[in-house]
């Protein structure tokens, strides 16, 4: 059995061995000066050049003042082929018949396109809302004033409910509109909030 001498002193070898290759892997020696190797993380602020990164549960979206309806949030899914979308929106009917909102998408497929948008039509109807928008910024050339159409689907708060759910980001035009309703196929978000207040 060895003596407690011969165990401390394989603890302390091993310690030693493990904070060698600790240092290896995660950053400068010991020798090195912590703070001229210390490089902070970046931050994301811009989504395009001059566009914030839009979050839909900021407090500037919280002012519901004179809203009949309304429609946040934002998440992720794999689409089909397997790359990662994510999108984010604000949508608002108010009280004076306007329309106010704002939506983002970034399309991590192929094309690698992300485009932000104006809101410029809601239509909800209990748990589901339609929004349509028009391109305002893209990171492909041509895309401003393409008009947009998407469903999203809030199936409630909490792990006890099924995932909340979006469609695709369709191309919208003079019928395929928020206002008839089309029936976009919606898939569970793998993560990510969708909130609809129906003020019906």
């Amino acid at each position: 059995m060895p003596s407690k001498r011969h165990a401390l002193a394989v603890l302390c070898a091993a310690t030693l061995v493990a904070c060698d290759n600790v240092a290896d892997i995660t950053g400068p020696s010991a020798s090195s000066s912590p703070s001229a190797d210390l490089v902070p993380i970046p931050v994301e602020t811009d989504f395009l050049p001059g566009v914030p990164v839009l979050d839909p549960f900021a407090a500037i979206w919280g002012d519901d003042t004179g809203v009949l309806e309304s429609a946040r949030g934002g998440g992720h899914f794999h689409v089909i082929g397997g790359a990662l979308r994510t999108f984010a929106f604000t949508a608002k009917n108010r009280a004076d018949g306007s329309t106010q909102g704002q939506y983002q998408v970034d399309n991590r497929d192929v094309s690698g396109s992300r485009e932000h948008g104006t809101i410029t039509c809601l239509e909800v109807d209990g748990n589901e809302a339609w929004i349509g928008g028009v391109i305002t910024h893209s990171s492909l050339p041509g895309r401003e004033g393409t008009p947009r159409v998407f469903r999203v689907v809030d199936n409630g708060e909490g792990s006890g409910y099924r995932p909340d759910q979006a469609s695709m980001f369709a191309v919208g035009d003079a019928v395929l509109t928020c206002h008839a309703r089309p029936m976009l196929w919606a898939q569970d978000l793998e993560g990510g909030n969708i909130q609809v207040r129906d003020g019906g």
